[in-house]
């Protein structure tokens, strides 16, 4: 076989276990991400409010306005779903500026993800701030299958620019300020469950909230950490280099061994060939044993290389 087609074989074969890793390690992995370009040019979420206005883009950011209307749900909701792996992340920035409070903890500005977007009565986590006279930085988790449906930690105060991390992992849930984990608590199982993105803006009892203003650089709701990319490149690089060396380290002996044992059946039917001509004195008996020594040292050199290759 020669130098070509062994070449084309080698990166035919690299090529098929590259796409065949990079499927299988990337299936499942999802990501949404809510910035300011959503709003803009509308995709993945879709933009409400029950009575006021809807929530738009400035300066890079999301802009969620208080109002003085009674009832009023303002908010930002994922058109699509995310099915919980192994990983559910909700990671978002934001800041909150509060100028007006009311006694009502039911008003209340929150980022969170939830799997039932109709009766909002099963699992739920995320970052909540209520507006009243404690206005402080607040996360929670809900489920039916834990012992207090609904529970909510203290985050301390609201800072200049708040970034708050979720992250679920097999039934757990760690809870992480400005990068700092702050809190691990058992949760339930919800592997493979789909949950949607919600932002939200509630005004309940028409309080003047006018002049409180929510400034959202970023949410983001993903199954995958970074760093499993990270692992992933890692193995990938092992796969597409090591793999196919050993790959073509073996197709490349198999080879050899098949060349090599051809070139020793022709040296035996050689040898042959050379006996039957001395015993019918065809050839002197000098040529007969120069011939048969070079036969012979070739043969050796060929069960040396195979047993070198075995």
């Amino acid at each position: 076989m020669n130098r070509e087609i062994k070449l084309v074989l080698f990166f035919l074969l690299s090529a098929y276990l590259f796409i065949l890793f990079l499927y299988y390690t990337t299936k499942g992995m999802e990501k949404l991400e809510l910035t300011a370009n959503e709003i803009e040019t509308p995709r993945k979420f879709k933009m409400y409010n029950t009575n006021g206005t809807l929530p738009y883009s400035r300066n890079g950011k999301i802009i969620m306005s208080g109002t003085m209307t009674l009832n009023s749900y303002q908010g930002i909701i994922s058109l699509v779903s995310l099915r919980a792996k192994k990983d559910l992340i909700l990671e978002a920035v934001f800041n909150a500026k509060i100028t007006k409070i009311s006694d009502n903890p039911e008003n209340e500005f929150a980022i969170f993800v939830s799997n039932d977007i109709v009766n909002w009565k099963k699992e739920e986590f995320g970052v909540v701030i209520r507006l009243i006279n404690e206005t402080k930085l607040k996360y929670y988790v809900q489920s039916p299958q834990l012992a207090d449906f609904f529970v909510e930690f203290d985050g301390g105060s609201i800072k200049e620019k708040n970034y708050v991390k979720i992250k679920y992992t097999n039934s757990r849930i760690k809870v992480f300020l400005d990068g700092k984990l702050v809190r691990e608590l058992d949760f339930v199982d919800i592997w493979n469950e789909k949950f949607y993105l919600v932002v939200s803006l509630k005004n309940l009892d028409g309080s003047d909230f006018v002049g409180n203003f929510f400034e959202i650089e970023k949410v983001i709701l993903k199954n995958f950490e970074e760093y499993d990319i990270l692992r992933f490149t890692l193995v990938l690089f092992l796969i597409i280099v090591i793999v196919p060396v050993i790959v073509f380290s073996l197709f490349f002996r198999v080879i050899m061994i098949g060349i090599l044992k051809t070139k020793l059946k022709m040296l035996e039917r050689k040898k042959a060939l050379l006996e039957d001509a001395y015993f019918k004195r065809r050839i002197d008996k000098e040529l007969f044993s120069k011939e048969m020594f070079k036969v012979q040292e070739e043969i050796k050199k060929i069960n040396d290389e195979l047993a070198k290759l075995s």
